[in-house]
């Protein structure tokens, strides 16, 4: 979604990942990093304020994420509505965060959390190809 450099070399990245939030569209923020030598300037902050701009001008609803409360709650995720949506594997329920670009856009969500965007869509079908091409040359 963003990355964020200097005059010289990349300081900062985050990433958006279309979702199914147990149903309902959204977006999983994750991962932002900083470099650590850059972390007291507002590149992360800068990131986030991009991001989230970026994907309620584009018509997302959501945007759900796994961290730190304090943190992402200047950016107004709470954990308000994510409490019936799960993660595969182990997770800290009370890190699992969102924010709804939409009023209402989480309504309702409960379930899994699954990949939803273009490459989720084309995955299938390629590893079904690669199975039966596998499996011809194994005959």
């Amino acid at each position: 979604m963003g990355n964020f450099r200097n005059a010289t070399r990349l300081v900062g990245t985050l990433r958006l990942w279309h979702v199914s939030a147990g149903g309902v569209r959204a977006l999983v923020l994750g991962p932002l990093a900083v470099d650590p030598s850059c972390r007291e300037l507002g590149v992360g902050a800068a990131l986030m304020n991009h991001a989230l701009a970026a994907a309620k001008a584009r018509g997302h609803g959501a945007v759900v994420l796994l961290g730190d409360a304090p943190y992402y709650a200047r950016f107004g995720f709470s954990d308000l509505k994510t409490g019936e949506l799960s993660l595969p594997g182990p997770f800290e329920r009370d890190r699992l965060l969102g924010l709804e670009l939409r009023e209402g856009a989480l309504d309702g969500a409960w379930g899994m959390i699954a990949p939803a965007g273009p490459a989720a869509r084309q995955s299938k079908p390629r590893l079904a190809g690669k199975l039966r091409k596998l499996a011809s040359h194994a005959a």
